[in-house]
């Protein structure tokens, strides 16, 4: 399914992307292979930090020292400390729930003392069981993987035998991580400091990447790829756009095995009947045109900030027409959305370095880039955008509404408060 890839700020947390560039809106399954971080925290906040967190705890993690809490959103992520051990049993017991409908027993042999010669064998501490169809699709989507690499690295990887991997980086270039996964083999690679002194492009594609690829095709090579376990899917119609159930308004659908448990999400919700006039020219209603003078019509339509990214990386999206003249009293969120400050808000403004008082970017998206939009505070005009709708302002400490109005006279409001300055 289509999941939003836009800027996204939770309290203080605003997760980027490797790229530092938005999509709009990218398949879940795509996001995953490239490595997107904004549609993946969505994704867990969506889901629930303290579900996931339990998760990762039941999968043997036992390095979540620290309440859920404590690492939030950025723990999908990798905002936590992690064991190379524990994350190759867990991508294991994944593999051995795929192929073998459960996980085994997973002996860790490790030295325990030199002299004695002694040997420690610690079980699999796993508890979580993850339906088959959900790791299937997972490993999929792993097997297409192409990391946002500036040198394009990743294009070297080309294998004889069809592996799913994952790379990481830790912050400050410290760690640099790369699993694989065939169905005979888990490959784990750490590369990094014994000392956790980073090193400027020690990054998961370029050091660990390489060396998990080298140890593949030194092992036997995996004959077949895991069997599709059909008992845990349907057989779903999806709509081709958006990736969700297909509604009876998606134009192009197609029939494809799913884990069944997507049967729980939401239908298509992008595509809408919208009323054109016989010219296709404007949108209508029926307070502004006759209904026997319209042209009934369905049409894949985006909110507003994830339509403003998603149409520069697909040419073919169509941008809905303008409403007629005479239909402008349409509700404004339909074509305008104010990004920042959001609505009841409470925002600090900045002091630069040089102590003075610095400003904070306000910032709305509308749906036609060419259209003007007027921009009021506490019913003062202060200022006009078009195409990037961004204005840097001081607002004074304490209560404030801001009004915009786009030049054909669609207006949008909200309201924030200012607190004080912030260093």
């Amino acid at each position: 399914m289509l999941l939003p890839d836009i800027p996204t700020q939770f309290g203080t947390f605003s997760p980027k992307n490797f790229t530092k560039q938005y999509d709009g809106a990218v398949a879940a399954n795509k996001a995953l292979a490239r490595s997107l971080n904004i549609p993946m925290v969505r994704l867990l906040n969506e889901y629930g930090l303290e579900k996931f967190y339990r998760d990762l705890k039941n999968y043997g993690l036992t390095s979540l020292h620290k309440p859920a809490k404590h690492y939030g959103l950025s723990l999908i992520l990798g905002g936590a400390e992690a064991r190379l051990d524990e994350l190759s049993k867990a991508y294991t017991q994944m593999a051995q729930e795929l192929k073998f409908g459960k996980s085994k027993s997973i002996l860790l042999v490790a030295e325990k003392n030199k002299k004695a010669g002694k040997k420690n064998k610690e079980k699999n501490s796993s508890k979580l069981k993850t339906n088959k169809a959900c790791i299937y699709s997972t490993f999929q989507a792993m097997v297409e993987v192409n990391r946002p690499d500036e040198d394009g690295n990743w294009r070297a990887f080309a294998s004889a035998q069809k592996i799913a991997w994952k790379t990481g980086t830790s912050f400050g270039f410290r760690d640099a991580w790369a699993i694989g996964i065939t169905p005979d083999y888990v490959v784990a690679v750490w590369i990094g400091n014994a000392d956790g002194e980073g090193r400027p492009g020690l990054t998961g594609i370029k050091a660990a990447a390489p060396l998990l690829f080298d140890v593949f095709a030194q092992l036997p090579a995996s004959s077949t790829w895991f069997v599709e376990p059909r008992e845990d899917m349907s057989r779903i119609t999806i709509c081709s756009e958006s990736g969700h159930r297909a509604s009876e308004l998606c134009e192009k659908t197609e029939l494809t095995w799913m884990p069944t448990n997507c049967l729980n999400t939401t239908a298509c919700g992008y595509h809408q009947t919208v009323h054109l006039t016989k010219n296709n020219l404007y949108r209508v209603d029926s307070e502004c045109e006759s209904v026997y003078n319209m042209k009934h019509v369905t049409w894949f339509i985006l909110p507003p900030l994830i339509e403003r990214y998603y149409k520069f990386n697909h040419p073919n999206y169509r941008i809905l027409p303008d409403f007629k003249p005479e239909c402008l009293a349409k509700v404004a969120d339909k074509a305008m959305a104010i990004l920042y400050p959001k609505a009841n808000s409470k925002i600090y403004v900045p002091i630069e370095i040089d102590g003075k008082t610095g400003r904070t970017v306000f910032e709305a998206a509308h749906r036609n880039i060419n259209t003007k939009v007027y921009w009021h505070l506490d019913d003062e005009f202060i200022g006009e955008t078009k195409e990037i709708h961004q204005l840097a302002l001081n607002p004074s400490i304490g209560k404030h509404k801001l009004m915009l109005i786009d030049e054909n006279g669609i207006a949008l409001s909200m309201k924030f408060e200012t607190l004080g300055k912030e260093n």
